[in-house]
């Protein structure tokens, strides 16, 4: 079992990138019905790279 303790949220967040230096490098690809990933959130951090969107999918 894996516990999600608040030090460990911490360092995710220390982790997080601000601004892409070079978002031309990067494909986003993702799913609408995703129920673990909310597509938005990524289409929104990576707007300036090439985004696809696929209506419907989910994370499996």
């Amino acid at each position: 079992m894996h516990v999600v303790t608040r030090q460990y949220i911490d360092e995710l967040r220390d982790l997080e990138v601000k601004k892409l230096s070079n978002p031309d490098n990067f494909l986003i690809l993702v799913q609408t019905g995703d129920e673990t990933l909310d597509y938005r959130d990524a289409a929104e951090k990576f707007s300036n790279s090439l985004c696809w969107i696929r209506e419907n999918g989910n994370h499996s």
